[in-house]
């Protein structure tokens, strides 16, 4: 993985250096700038603590759009039944625009980074998204802009708090503005459904081999099934008796050629018996 606010490991090295003797020299829990950056770049190399899980708080929590609040052993449980650099071998990660904020929503004494990033790669390998194994599709991968925000603590410089996930201009990209792994699966052609819908319980309980015209064809049924019994009705409707086919009368012509028919056949009756009385009285 390739991250552009930190591809020089000289420079790693040096912030690195520069962030521990921030730690020492911090009295009152706020960082300078400086070591909060530093701080943001080491979560962005290690795919925002899924490879090092050390650099997050015991207090640690994610939330995201979709996912979350989760605490510590929520997140690393998630993002480590994820293989993306096995299924992405070309992956990276741009971040961009970073900068500290104060943040008093949480607390007075907190301060947050800001950055956006954008995710790419190629999928050459099959992607392991929890129980779902997508086989590899060769399709290319792009995000949308997401806003990320990293809250570190002073004392420490663990993470505390993260919120990702969030696509600020839905044209980018190739997920249709979902952004994580969502936006992933929907990129390589198989998209996940929202954490706690229908779709996904019943992917769970028949272990993924439920579409979404499937999930919503069972929905359909099972609200049809209950509508039924709270109104006392029976769930099957009786159906109707097709109607009787309409006898096509038939044709005037074929009328007149029936009765013509008819007379002859009348005709040639009294013709043999007129012929049959000759020949008695001539015998």
């Amino acid at each position: 993985m390739r991250t552009h606010v930190a591809a020089d490991d000289a420079l790693l090295r040096s912030q690195a250096q520069q962030l521990e003797n921030s730690l020492a020299d911090s009295e009152n829990s706020v960082l300078p700038d400086a070591a909060q950056l530093t701080l943001a770049r080491r979560m962005v190399a290690t795919l925002f603590g899924a490879e090092d899980n050390s650099l997050l708080a015991d207090n640690f929590t994610f939330e995201g759009p979709v996912v979350g609040p989760l605490n510590k052993e929520q997140y690393c449980a998630a993002v480590s039944s994820f293989n993306l650099r096995d299924a992405f071998p070309d992956y990276t990660v741009e971040a961009k625009d970073l900068r500290v904020e104060w943040d008093n929503k949480i607390s007075d004494k907190e301060y947050k980074v800001w950055l956006t990033t954008v995710s790419r790669g190629t999928h050459k390998a099959p992607l392991a998204l929890g129980s779902k194994v997508i086989a590899a599709t060769g399709a290319k991968y792009k995000s949308g802009p997401e806003a990320v925000s990293l809250t570190f603590d002073g004392k420490s410089g663990l993470c505390t708090r993260m919120t990702a996930g969030y696509v600020m201009d839905k044209s980018q990209g190739n997920t249709n503005g979902l952004g994580g792994v969502y936006g992933i699966a929907h990129a390589v052609g198989s998209p996940l459904p929202p954490p706690g819908s229908l779709e996904e319980k019943l992917q769970k309980w028949t272990g993924g081999r439920w579409s979404g015209t499937l999930a919503l064809w069972a929905f359909n049924v099972v609200a049809i099934g209950i509508a039924a019994t709270r109104s006392g009705t029976p769930s099957v409707t009786a159906v109707p008796p097709p109607p009787a086919a309409a006898v096509t009368p038939a044709p005037k012509a074929e009328e007149e050629k029936k009765v013509e028919e008819k007379e002859a056949d009348k005709q040639e009756k009294e013709d043999e018996e007129e012929e049959e009385e000759e020949e008695e009285e001539e015998d």
